[in-house]
């Protein structure tokens, strides 16, 4: 029994021959004992207690009769090689979290794994009734970790507006599609946590808070449903890291709205619909990083990257081969899908785009609503937003190979966009992509072949090596992410010309901090802290620097490479064995 349990036994006697502050020092003594809880597939019984692997549980049945047993700094560890694989559900998860079940700061509640061996599976595969695999209401203060599921993993803010779901780490799970009966299912929802049926545009929407998630080191392979993972209603800091998708159904990541996310060093390859989208449906979506992604062959008619009216957004060092590589600007839509905001004041550098780059939007002076107007990235996409030393080039012969084609929407209501032929940039037309693009664009623009060692894609699972040869024009001609913008001079504060691509210590739990590099140096410092408002960091380090100094994340060469080898491994966190 928990510390939990054992209080809540005693209280009565401690409340009859104790004093208060001895009832207070046993209650804070008691809640910093933390249990652990087993269960094995194999050699549990649902009999014993639970608290030593010799003593395991069974069943997760037993588990979603036992929460009330389970608080802060408790785990519930299932035996690595065991297979829950129930017939029938009497509720509708596996494993059933209760509504507001919460761990406190410092102390999470954590579900995992013990032992050797692969991953224990959760299998809703012999299930036909609707349900999960995993299914919460509101939680807080949890880690889910080491564990596959085979079904869907439902988190669901909107059973609390209130507290909704936030500190959640998703580490090292695999969900795996295609084999229930409901297969539509299989995939990672975050659900219903809209107090409205439809988005409200102007008025910002009220949504049970989702923030302070984690999802990294995770596997999801031949998902279905609306999107692999969907955090269509999302809030503040959503930290996405280190993922494989293979195949999947719609868009492997889907974010509409919320601020501060860092979306990092993902692989993404096959997915039947876009890799990953970005987008201010739900609310407007602010200030997020997108870096270090390679996504291979989105969907016939999908974009590999999508941002739709986001704000003030660093997108950098991703690579991108597919036939629609990426999607920048405004979607006109009525109600009751409209978006806030526009597609403004983002920085888009060092990506490498291979596959047709679409830029849409409205005419100026369109409305979409009361109040509000948009403006035409046509017009206005290179004077509100900055592209700078991005290359683009087709995948291969077999696929769409436009280079840069324009859509304009049609006048409010009207919801169709049509594609500006007269502006299409063919790859290869240097003299059009000088004209049309580069020449509005920022400096380093280029359309050229990247000479990548191995540019194929054959299936999800079977692609070729999209690293740069000896010689490719990717290599040392990346922009820096900031300048120097402080007097010369040393010591551990500096201002720069740019701070919101960066990441400091701290951020979000488990983020340590960008390690940077200053130009024309071997010097490298950990950004420990930013503040935005003075547009200054503080590294880790007493280090010199020169006015007008370049500095990027860590690089080799000369200068940042295009393209996302460069950082394929984060230098936020270790990659952990699954």
């Amino acid at each position: 029994m928990s510390c939990f349990g054992v209080v809540s036994v005693f209280l009565l006697y401690f409340m009859k021959t104790c004093t208060i502050l001895s009832v207070i020092t046993v209650l804070f003594a008691c809640s910093a004992v933390a249990e652990t809880f087993h269960i094995s597939s194999s050699d549990g019984n649902d009999g014993w207690d639970g608290m030593s692997p010799e003593t395991a549980w069974r069943t997760l049945e037993k588990l979603d009769e036992s929460w009330n047993l389970i608080g802060p700094g408790d785990s519930v560890l299932l035996e690595r090689g065991s297979v829950f694989s129930p017939t029938t559900l009497d509720r509708n998860g596996i494993i059933r979290i209760p509504n507001d079940k919460a761990g406190t700061p410092g102390n999470p509640i954590t579900i995992g794994a013990y032992g050797e061996g692969e991953r224990p599976i959760v299998d809703f595969s012999q299930i036909t009734e609707y349900g999960a695999a995993l299914r919460t209401g509101g939680l807080s203060y949890f880690t889910i970790q080491d564990i596959e599921f085979r079904g869907a993993v439902y988190f669901q803010p909107g059973a609390n507006m209130e507290v909704g779901i936030h500190h959640l780490r998703l580490l090292r799970l695999k969900v795996l599609g295609g084999l229930t009966p409901k297969g539509e299912l299989d995939h990672m929802f975050f659900y219903l946590s809209m107090a409205a049926a439809n988005s409200q545009v102007p008025v910002p929407n009220t949504l049970a808070p989702i923030s302070e998630v984690e999802i990294g080191w995770c596997e999801f392979v031949n998902t279905e449903g609306e999107d692999a993972v969907n955090l269509g209603q999302a809030g503040d800091n959503i930290w996405v890291h280190h993922n494989r998708w293979i195949n999947g159904n719609e868009e492997a990541l889907d974010i509409g709205s919320g601020s501060g996310h860092v979306i990092e060093n993902n692989f993404i390859s096959g997915p039947a619909g876009g890799g990953i989208k970005l987008h201010s449906q739900s609310n407007l979506m602010s200030n997020v990083i997108v870096r270090g992604n390679t996504i291979l062959k989105a969907g016939a008619g999908y974009n590999g990257l999508v941002f739709q009216h986001t704000v003030n957004g660093r997108i950098y060092n991703n690579t991108v081969y597919s036939s629609y590589s990426a999607y920048f600007g405004n979607r006109d839509r009525v109600q009751p899908e409209s978006y806030y905001g526009t597609f403004e004041s983002n920085r888009v550098f060092n990506n490498l785009l291979m596959g047709c780059v679409q830029i849409q939007g409205s005419w100026d002076g369109s409305p979409i609503g009361p109040g509000v107007v948009y403006k035409s990235p046509e017009v206005n996409v290179h004077r509100d937003n900055t592209f700078t030393r991005n290359v683009y080039w087709r995948p291969c012969s077999e696929w769409y190979i436009k280079g840069i084609r324009f859509w304009r929407n049609g006048a409010y209501p009207e919801e169709h966009a049509t594609v500006d032929d007269s502006r299409t940039i063919e790859v290869g037309d240097q003299e059009r992509f000088e004209s049309i693009w580069a020449s509005q664009a920022g400096e380093g623009e280029r359309m050229i072949n990247p000479l990548l060692v191995d540019a194929r894609w054959t299936s999800a699972e079977d692609y070729g090596d999209f690293s740069p040869t000896e010689g490719s024009p990717c290599v040392d001609q990346g922009a820096f992410l900031a300048t120097v913008v402080s007097e010369s001079g040393s010591g551990l504060e500096l201002a720069l010309s740019d701070v919101y691509g960066l990441v400091h210590a701290g951020r979000m739990e488990g983020m340590e901090g960008d390690v940077i590099r200053f130009e024309g140096t071997s010097e490298r410092r950990r950004v420990m802290a930013i503040d935005y408002a003075a547009s200054t960091i503080t590294v880790d380090a007493p280090v010199t620097w020169a006015k007008g100094q370049g500095i990027a994340l860590d690089y080799q060469g000369v200068r940042p490479d295009i393209g996302a080898w460069e950082y394929a491994a984060s230098n936020h966190a270790p990659v952990l064995d699954p």
